[in-house]
């Protein structure tokens, strides 16, 4: 087996494995003239073509739990605006280079009531910048590349702080930038474990601001542009892509702020 593997080349072996995927039961196509479904409700074949895609990968990535269920019509399964924003969503984060762990991770961070506008903003809102190279290397491999002997025990402290995932052949999946932060964080002068429990405290505090944030931008920011015209939805479009550079600038002058503060013995002014 090679020892790299790019994050689209495994993206592509799990489209290929979607596209071929077996067919479940629960969710048959029918002939048009025995579903007698709303005008914005699509059947199986309807929902493939509009996303353009293969029918097959969408009972696949219905299984993957990757879409809600369908409102089914006797043993026909029916989707709506917001079956059809996620599943575009889904197949553009693959196409883009994601695994299906990784897309699932990520719509995890959508609301499960959102409806379609919501989903599609949602996505500009939280995707990743980019999927960056996936590395499969051998414990040897990484060692060499780190410069450091990395025995079971911190193979599996670097699994716990998420820089790494241990694989059931033995080799070890990363990418290049959590390679690069693992380098770093290998020639620091301090006790690994307390560097991840510094991490996990990271982690615990900012999925904490990501879920306030998104409730403010879904029910003062959002609910501002009630405009149903598709001109507002565009701005609110861009508007939630330009803030994102913006939140994460504020995250750091903030930090740096308050540890300034902790340095100093200072309280935060009121």
């Amino acid at each position: 087996m090679p020892e790299s593997t790019t994050a689209s080349s495994r993206a592509a072996a799990e489209t290929a494995a979607a596209d071929t995927a077996a067919v479940p039961a629960d969710t048959v196509a029918a002939p048009a003239d025995t579903v007698a479904a709303p005008a914005d409700e699509l059947t199986v074949d309807e929902l493939a073509a509009e996303a353009g895609i293969p029918v097959r990968r969408v009972r696949f990535y219905a299984g993957k739990r990757l879409l809600p269920p369908p409102r089914l019509a006797g043993r026909v399964g029916l989707y709506g605006p917001t079956h059809l924003a996620r599943l575009r969503l889904v197949s553009e984060l693959q196409d883009a280079g994601y695994t299906l762990a990784a897309i699932e991770d990520f719509l995890a961070g959508i609301p499960e009531d959102a409806d379609a506008d919501q989903v599609e903003l949602f996505g500009t809102l939280l995707a990743p910048t980019n999927a960056g190279q996936e590395l499969r290397l051998s414990p040897q491999e990484l060692s060499r590349r780190t410069g450091v002997e990395l025995d079971d025990d911190v193979l599996r402290t670097l699994e716990d702080a998420r820089l790494l995932q241990r694989c059931e052949d033995g080799t070890v999946a990363l990418t290049q930038a959590q390679l690069d932060f693992a380098l770093r964080l290998l020639e620091l002068d301090a006790p690994l474990d307390a560097l991840v429990e510094a991490g996990r405290i990271v982690e615990h505090h900012v999925s904490a601001l990501a879920a306030d944030l998104q409730r403010v931008f879904r029910t003062r920011i959002s609910a501002a542009f009630d405009d149903p015209e598709d001109a507002d939805r565009d701005r609110l479009r861009a508007l939630a892509a330009a803030l994102r550079p913006l939140t994460i600038q504020a995250m750091v002058s903030s930090y740096q702020a308050a540890l300034d503060r902790e340095v100093r013995g200072q309280a935060p002014a009121d």
